[in-house]
């Protein structure tokens, strides 16, 4: 069967400028025990690619090296490969973070976001058999609205935790096209 496509719509307050980096995630089970003695991911992961050392392609005087976690010597995000339910086309295996979108896919978001105003985005969660799943999925997301290389506190409209462990109930989702806002 193949995946059925679902559509997130979040509208919430956002600030800063055009062109910050966002991170989000969709996590519906803990991963255990999966890394070798070498500190490496064994199986399966996908891996955030925001820029971690690297330039964040701010303009003007906003322009610096990123600091966003997302190689695995910085402990940096990703995901446990699922073929159940997962953020965008395809989920990506990668044994480390691919420097800066470097990797074949990614999360699926759409939207403009503005300064200190209402917005929406579009998170794309593909679900593998619709009906037959259980459980809640969490859709987190972090956004460096004040562009300083980080996602770390607030600006003066919004945290950067943008959204926080938004729940997604697995077991009520159909084939058709749901939506939320938040």
């Amino acid at each position: 069967m193949n995946p059925k496509l679902i559509v997130i719509v979040i509208s919430f307050l956002v600030l800063g400028f055009v062109g910050y980096f966002i991170f989000s995630n969709i996590v519906n089970k803990p991963s255990d025990g999966d890394f070798s003695a070498k500190g490496g991911p064994t199986s399966g992961w996908d891996f955030g690619d925001a820029p971690d050392g690297k330039p964040t392609s701010y303009e003007g005087s906003f322009a610096q090296t990123g600091q966003f976690p997302s190689l695995l010597a910085s402990n940096g995000a990703r995901v446990k490969k699922t073929d159940d339910v997962w953020l965008g086309q395809k989920v990506t295996i990668e044994k480390d973070s691919k420097q800066v979108n470097a990797d074949e896919a990614d999360d699926g978001i759409r939207g403009t976001s503005t300064s200190c105003r209402e917005s929406i985005n579009y998170f794309f969660v593909r679900i593998k058999n619709l009906g037959q799943m259980t459980g809640i999925a969490y859709l987190n997301l972090y956004a460096d609205w004040n562009k300083d290389g980080r996602w770390a506190g607030r600006d003066e409209c919004a945290p950067e935790w943008a959204i926080q462990n938004f729940p997604v109930d697995l077991s009520k989702q159909t084939e058709e096209i749901a939506v939320y806002e938040v």
